[in-house]
């Protein structure tokens, strides 16, 4: 099973239901939470969940530059 959505029947089922999917933050979130552990969390949306999702590393950089700039603007 692939852990990218890059099937546009995928995408749409999952569009039906959420305006996003987030892939780690929960798991960082329950965590945090079960261990009593504060937690703010800044993410970007790194790719639209089609087949321009294989090209993981323009996103990765992409995403490193735009929270760059966010966080250069909100420190």
């Amino acid at each position: 099973m692939s852990l990218l959505v890059s099937d546009p029947s995928v995408r749409s089922r999952l569009a039906e239901r959420a305006h996003l999917v987030d892939m780690e933050g929960y798991a960082i979130a329950y965590a945090c939470r079960a261990m009593g552990v504060p937690l703010r969390m800044v993410k970007h949306v790194s790719d639209n969940a089609d087949e321009t999702a294989h090209d993981w590393s323009a996103a990765v950089d992409g995403s490193a530059r735009a929270l760059a700039g966010w966080l250069a603007a909100n420190t």
